[in-house]
């Protein structure tokens, strides 16, 4: 992984040598407004940074952006629900470790297991700054809630309706458990990692430093290229809730963006990495990699058709381009992918992005449904 780095920097260090002004064209024809900016919802990773797909252009030289963003999502995962170990008796009487031990031998099974019926609301503060044409500053503050909810029964409608079985795996056995709960449950081999039923709300995570750098917006032929540098600091002294939402440790992330426009599409390309300072029981890193169309309704109005992949936070997990792999009585391990629907407009100064995700790889390792909208104001 060092040798990737230094590759990629040195690649960076290359192309700001060579893509002075003779070769740049205006950025406006390598991008648009961008891809949809939203991260991994998953309540497992909600502690450690998780990158977002981002434009390649950045905020106007000295010209602040402010904005508010709303991400509900629904989580529900029974990695015991195959044999029907957890149902709605054993959430009544509350769940223990034995719940999850192998229903042939009794005893424990080696590897990650869940139970995770959670309703997220992620509320993040966002400001940016145009440092220069082409450098941006960036600082967000999130604040998480996690609650029984409501959204499940709009999900097992919505699986109905394209042909998913709410008693199977692949509607993640929500007919056998209570609607509108709150338990989350993740345990390693015979021991909880995580072990709650109590409810939170609006409790600060770790505020987050990005940096972008637009090195090149492209030309006829070659694509816009940015470096978005992300740091996550750590917080000190969490409560309880606060340490389901907090790492308390800093993390930094990496992501190398392209974008190419044809006509009215504008294409998005990219990768990235987190590295964690410190991750205990779960992965210490993430890959992640993003494709993104946008159809320019016209200057200020875009559809965006988005997929999101990104490595399993679960510590067994191969690369991002490696096979699958099965930890225990769930695919904990997998590739999470998703498909992100919304659109981009702006109306003079005010800036709006919502959109929908739907994770379709059906692993059982990722949040079902998220719902976000962001609501922006540039002076």
């Amino acid at each position: 992984m060092d040798k990737v780095k230094h590759i990629l920097f040195l690649f960076a260090t290359i192309l700001l040598l060579w893509g002075n002004e003779k070769f740049a064209e205006a950025a406006e024809e390598n991008s648009g407004l961008g891809p949809l900016e939203i991260r991994d919802q998953f309540p497992v990773t909600l502690p450690y940074l998780s990158m977002s797909p981002e434009n390649t252009s950045t905020i106007e030289d000295n010209v602040f952006f402010f904005s508010y963003q709303l991400a509900v999502a629904n989580t529900f995962l029974n990695s015991a629900g195959r044999n029907k170990q957890i149902t709605k008796d054993e959430i009544s009487r509350g769940l223990v470790e034995a719940d999850f031990f192998s229903s042939k031998t009794g005893k424990p099974v080696p590897g990650y297991h869940t139970y995770i019926d959670v309703e997220s609301y992620r509320h993040v503060f966002r400001i940016k700054y145009g440092l220069f044409d082409v450098m941006e500053f960036g600082l967000e503050l999130p604040y998480v809630t996690f609650a029984g909810g409501s959204l499940d029964i709009g999900s097992e409608f919505v699986h109905s309706l394209v042909g998913i079985d709410n008693s199977s795996a692949a509607g993640a056995y929500r007919s056998q458990s209570e609607r509108n709960r709150y338990d989350y449950y993740i345990q390693q081999d015979d021991q909880f990692l995580i072990n709650t039923d109590s409810q939170f709300e609006n409790i600060p995570g770790d505020p987050i430093l990005k940096f972008k750098w637009n090195f090149w917006e492209g030309n006829s032929i070659f694509p816009a290229i940015t470096l978005k540098l992300v740091y996550k600091l750590a917080t000190a002294n969490r409560s309880t809730e606060q340490k389901l939402i907090s790492s308390g440790h800093s993390d930094f992330g990496s992501y190398l963006i392209f974008s190419k426009t044809y006509g009215d599409w504008v294409v998005y390309l990219g990768w990235g990495h987190s590295d964690f300072g410190k991750s205990e029981n779960f992965s210490s890193e993430l890959s992640h990699r993003f494709v993104a169309l946008e159809y320019r309704l016209d200057s200020d109005l875009s559809i965006v058709l988005q997929t999101m992949s990104q490595s399993s936070i679960f510590p067994t997990s191969g690369s991002l381009f490696g096979t699958q792999q099965e930890v225990g009585s769930a695919f904990l391990s997998n590739l999470t992918d998703v498909a992100v629907i919304g659109y981009k407009q702006w109306l003079g100064a005010l800036f709006i992005e919502a959109g929908f995700i739907e994770d379709y790889n059906q692993t059982g390792n990722q949040t079902d449904i998220v719902l976000f909208f962001e609501l922006g104001q540039k002076w």
